[in-house]
């Protein structure tokens, strides 16, 4: 009689044979995040630079192009590098498109300057002289269309290909600081939304950071269930759902933080007020060929120990 061999109770039995999935996991990354985010990203920067300097425009029709713009770039920013010849044809079209109309977007971009000039010093006097025969609305209109496909284009590209957080404010920052250098106050949910945008793309390269050290630190295959899935392609979705999830929650908390402000009827102190003035001051008065502008502090130590040097 053949005794059947006593298995203990935490061993391992291998029932058959083990297989190994190396099919393409390409197709399990959520886009949607980071579309979503660039989205923000748009958006938010465009609505900004409105609500600061408030061109006569189309808003709406902007709007719209932002929007189709990200998506065109977009696609081809997830797509292959060998599928992107349709951007030499969007190429050539906008460079027929600004020879063609060249004089109407320059027209439209001395009206812009003039809204930004007007803003900043708080005048109605223009800086540039105008051409009355182009449209005021058309001009305006058509040149920040004009202006925001290049945005769009390299706001997709680092968010979507190369998750970068410093192209992402590279990009959208100086259209916001042109009006806070000067005190000008924008919309507080546009300016929101693009704080939260700037989180969520740091947050989006910090977990591709994240995903490329774990590739280098562990094996070639993940096991997913009853499969085993090759690290070097696989998606892992957390890397492109952190950006969006982080600036939900950052608009979140600062929707609710602004709402709590305005409750309890919170004011600015003077303190920050005049800490803000003596800033823009400061940056307004420095000379780099003067060296005591840049660090006033060091010319009054100096100015006050050389009128205390007889004492010594």
């Amino acid at each position: 009689m053949k005794h059947r061999p006593i298995m203990p109770s935490g061993s391992i039995r291998i029932g058959n044979t083990l297989s190994m999935s190396l099919q393409q996991q390409g197709g399990s990354r959520p886009f949607w995040a980071l579309l979503c985010l660039a989205l923000l990203g748009t958006l938010s920067v465009l609505m900004t630079f409105l609500t600061m300097f408030v061109p006569l425009c189309n808003v709406w029709i902007v709007i719209l192009f932002s929007a189709a713009a990200l998506a065109f770039f977009s696609v081809h920013a997830a797509a292959p590098e060998k599928t992107h010849y349709s951007l030499l044809a969007f190429l050539l079209g906008y460079a027929v498109f600004f020879y063609w109309k060249r004089e109407l977007l320059a027209a439209g971009l001395m009206h812009i300057m003039n809204d930004v000039y007007q803003a900043i010093y708080y005048t109605d006097w223009e800086y540039f002289s105008t051409d009355p025969q182009y449209n005021t609305v058309l001009s305006i209109t058509m040149s920040l269309c004009f202006a925001m496909a290049p945005i769009t284009w390299l706001v997709s590209y680092a968010v979507i290909r190369f998750h970068n957080f410093f192209l992402s404010v590279l990009v959208t920052f100086p259209f916001v600081e042109l009006g806070l250098f000067f005190g000008v106050v924008p919309e507080h949910y546009a300016m929101l939304g693009l704080a939260a945008f700037w989180c969520g793309a740091g947050a989006l390269q910090l977990a591709a950071g994240k995903r490329k050290q774990r590739l280098k630190d562990h094996s070639s295959f993940t096991r997913r269930g009853k499969a085993f899935l090759p690290l070097n392609d696989l998606k892992f979705l957390l890397t492109e759902r952190a950006g969006i999830l982080t600036a939900m929650t950052v608009f979140g908390v600062c929707v609710l933080a602004e709402g709590l402000l305005h409750a309890v009827h919170y004011e600015r102190p003077e303190i920050i007020k005049q800490m803000r003035t003596d800033f823009q001051y400061y940056a307004a008065s420095v000379d780099f060929s003067d060296m005591s502008t840049v660090f006033p502090f060091l010319a009054r130590s100096c100015l006050s120990a050389l009128q205390h040097l007889p004492e010594l």
